[in-house]
């Protein structure tokens, strides 16, 4: 997989130290190391506004599912799933691949250099899984009704090969990645760096990442909604009834929001990673697709995250449900609290007044 370190990388291969090579790479990590102050505050702004409404989003249904005393579909399961991976994205993916657009040439330590690529792998990976298998069980519910009632056997070896799947695709992530310390001009630089055995071995795992986290999981949810409308077409035929006909609708219309806002979401990054491993760019074309291109589409796919929170909460009725109930008892709670407060004070009040009547040898008004 391209990171935003391959324009630097391409110069920081050992070369013939001659003064027009070394002139060049001190002019490149001169452009690289600084990034306009304009820039730099609106890519901090845009990624701030994901990465709060992804942390809260996603918190929010945690809690809502957590709370509930009525989780024992296999549905909740999945959504909670999604909602821990969508908050792992939030907080690997979203403000560390702001420091590397807004400071390109950093490195935070050799385990870090290994351990961020991988937790952004896998927090990525198991939230794009989750959603093959939210589709999957949609599926199922819907063909096969009667079976509605899951036995955890089966949401928690499904949640099982969600993570070791991302887990096991994306090792390679780390194992790849050194701290290098490069001697220029003007001093040492430490540079986090891919080490791949060959170009084509890179390029075929970039086209397994495509395969197995976009490609895949796109198609398999496509026929498996696909066939989820279908059948319901299919049974609104058979017993042509308002409800039926809503829910017709309601199903149709969310399947294709789900899967419109994944591709939309996802596509800006995986064509850049494309180009990048298996197109032939000059140097200052790496530089406008780093500088340029690449922060946009790190945004817009780190931007479902937050989507999915709030698309599985909107068509999700238990949920809805539930975030209501909360907020009626919440509010019940605090109309009761002030209601108890006013009437100590109207016995506090009150006993006051007789006090001062008995003390003053007056008698009570009834």
């Amino acid at each position: 997989m391209a990171t935003n370190n391959t324009t630097i990388d391409q110069f920081l291969q050992p070369v013939e130290t001659n003064a027009s090579s070394i002139l060049d790479l001190k002019e490149l990590l001169e452009k690289e190391m600084t990034r306009p102050l304009l820039t730099a505050l609106l890519m901090a702004f845009a990624y701030s506004i994901i990465f709060l409404v992804c942390l809260v989003g996603n918190l929010i249904v945690c809690v809502m599912i957590l709370k509930s005393k009525r989780t024992t579909s296999a549905t909740d399961y999945f959504i909670f799933n999604l909602a821990i991976c969508d908050l792992l994205v939030g907080i690997f993916c979203i403000p560390f691949t702001l420091v590397s657009h807004v400071f390109p040439v950093l490195s935070l330590g050799p385990f870090a250099c290994k351990f961020i690529p991988l937790a952004q792998g896998v927090a990525v990976g198991a939230s794009v899984f989750t959603l093959m298998a939210i589709a999957y069980d949609r599926y199922r519910l819907v063909i096969h009704p009667s079976n509605s009632k899951a036995p955890v056997k089966y949401w928690a070896s499904i949640l099982a090969g969600v993570w070791v799947s991302a887990v096991s695709i994306m090792v390679p992530q780390a194992i790849v990645r050194e701290e290098i310390s490069h001697l220029l001009p003007g001093g040492h630089i430490k540079v986090c760096q891919e080490f791949w055995p060959s170009y084509t071995q890179q390029q075929a795992y970039s086209a397994a990442l495509l395969a197995c986290c976009y490609l895949g999981p796109l198609v398999i949810s496509a026929c498996l909604y696909l066939m989820v409308a279908v059948t319901l077409r299919r049974r609104k035929s058979t017993n042509n009834t308002m409800h039926a006909s809503q829910r017709f609708n309601k199903v149709t219309k969310m399947l294709v929001i789900v899967i419109v806002l994944f591709t939309l979401s996802w596509i800006p990054l995986y064509a850049c990673w494309m180009v990048e491993d298996f197109g032939e760019l000059t140097p200052p074309q790496r530089i406008i697709l780093h500088d340029y291109v690449y922060p946009f589409a790190h945004w817009l796919a780190f931007s479902n995250s937050c989507v999915n929170p709030l698309l599985y909460g909107y068509f999700n009725k238990s949920l809805r449900k539930r975030f209501r109930d909360s907020l009626v008892r919440r509010s019940d709670n605090e109309i009761t609290g002030g209601n108890i407060s006013l009437k100590i004070k109207a016995n506090v009040n009150r006993k006051a007044i007789l006090k001062y009547r008995r003390n003053s040898n007056k008698p009570l008004d009834r």
